[in-house]
């Protein structure tokens, strides 16, 4: 299980949805280890686990997803051609703007703390407490205060569905297996991959603008 590890990891940082610590939750006398930021999930069976259990309405739905797989159907995709249509391999570099520090200098006072106030009451110009920053310091901008590149979507289509290309990312690089199987319900489903002892779910991602990078679908699609 040491790809789920890097999985998780990846999911955590791709800030599109809202990350979830990793947890655990039973099926059928077997425990699965799941990652999601709820636009992305991943589960997988996991024979020993220190993962905390799932409670919730996810863990439900964790749960409902396992249980009520595709029937038969979707697409075989070769694994290795998919890696290369999905790109990069979902790590993100810490941020050259902050160095990782999750901060940058204050643009309005340039750390100073200080800024300059033009005072209606007395008509005089002076400096007061710096209103836009704490201790000369504001989040940073170039990664919004995760000290990680940031990332910006990459539309693609799978079939008739667009999803973004960096949620792929975050697992295609690490799942086992050479191939896996891939269903879409419509264009605006989830896409479900099965693998070797893993399952992916992708949120669709809302795109208006035209894409040409397109994974086509062969088979014809039963969920």
């Amino acid at each position: 299980m040491d790809w789920f590890g890097k999985v998780a990891e990846k999911i955590d940082h791709e800030r599109t949805g809202a990350p979830v610590a990793p947890f655990v939750v039973p099926v059928s006398g077997n425990v699965w280890a799941v990652a999601t930021n709820r636009s992305v999930l991943v589960a997988a069976p996991a024979k020993e686990c220190a993962l905390p259990t799932g409670t919730g309405y996810i863990a439900g739905a964790v749960i409902k997803m396992i249980t009520s797989p595709p029937k038969e159907g979707g697409d075989q995709v070769d694994l290795a051609a998919f890696r290369e249509f999905v790109g990069h391999d979902g790590s993100r570099m810490p941020c050259a703007k902050c160095e990782s520090s999750l901060f940058q200098t204050c643009e309005t006072c340039g750390g100073t703390q200080e800024a300059e106030c033009a005072c209606r009451e007395c008509n005089d110009r002076h400096t007061r407490e710096c209103p836009d920053c704490e201790n000369g310091k504001t989040e940073c901008e170039g990664c919004d205060g995760t000290g990680l590149s940031r990332r910006y979507p990459r539309p693609a289509r799978l079939g008739d569905v667009t999803v973004d290309l960096n949620l792929l990312a975050t697992f295609a690089h690490d799942v086992p297996g050479e191939t896996a199987r891939m269903f879409i319900a419509n264009a605006e489903s989830p896409v479900w991959f099965e693998g070797d002892g893993w399952v992916a779910v992708v949120m669709p991602y809302r795109h208006d603008g035209p894409t040409d990078k397109v994974w086509p679908i062969q088979a014809k699609q039963t969920v």
